[in-house]
């Protein structure tokens, strides 16, 4: 299923057929960050969790591939990657503390509005197989332990297919698409 021939062709007619409600996504993103205060607080947790799945990914092909030499390359990226999960964590951490209206915009944005990067691209049975996949074993641990995100198990949900991998509804996808575009790593 995951392989399937014409994929790469339909993900790219997906994005293509997405580029209007991209525009509206990016423009309702900017407006919302003039005037949520919370906007930051939420960019960084959205960091952090995209970080947090990329290592999960690193960590899952590493011990798939059990190749030597992909094994080496794998951990000197994760190595890299990690300095920007520090980075995100470190703001989030800082950001949350001891602000529980922080808190709980982050929380009911990532609960409602999160979904792993580039699962609005592929059909919903890829995503499902990412998901299981990727995520089998629980990762998102470290993230739950951020001030007001205690018990927050967005990896495993998505694992479980407790809930859908990508925001229902036209807003909540544009938004979730629009936060992981603009969500980028500082260049250290």
């Amino acid at each position: 299923m995951h392989q399937q021939s014409g994929a790469k062709e339909s993900a790219y007619r997906r994005r293509r057929d997405r580029r209007w409600l991209d525009e509206l996504g990016l423009l309702t993103f900017n407006i919302g960050s003039l005037v949520a205060e919370g906007s930051v607080v939420i960019q960084m947790c959205w960091g952090a969790i995209n970080e947090l799945t990329a290592q999960a990914a690193y960590s899952r092909m590493i011990a798939k591939a059990e190749h030597p030499v992909l094994t080496e390359l794998v951990r000197r990226i994760m190595k890299q990657e990690g300095r920007y999960l520090d980075f995100y964590e470190h703001e989030v951490r800082s950001r949350l503390e001891g602000n529980r209206r922080a808190q709980r915009l982050a929380r009911f944005a990532l609960t409602k509005f999160w979904s792993p990067v580039g699962s609005g691209v592929v059909p919903d049975g890829e995503e499902a197989y990412m998901a299981s996949y990727l995520f089998a074993d629980p990762a998102d641990r470290k993230f739950a332990c951020l001030p007001g995100l205690h018990g927050l198990t967005l990896l495993e949900d998505a694992a479980r297919r407790d809930r859908p991998l990508r925001p229902r509804g036209r807003l909540p996808r544009l938004l979730s698409d629009k936060m992981a575009e603009t969500t980028t790593a500082p260049q250290l």
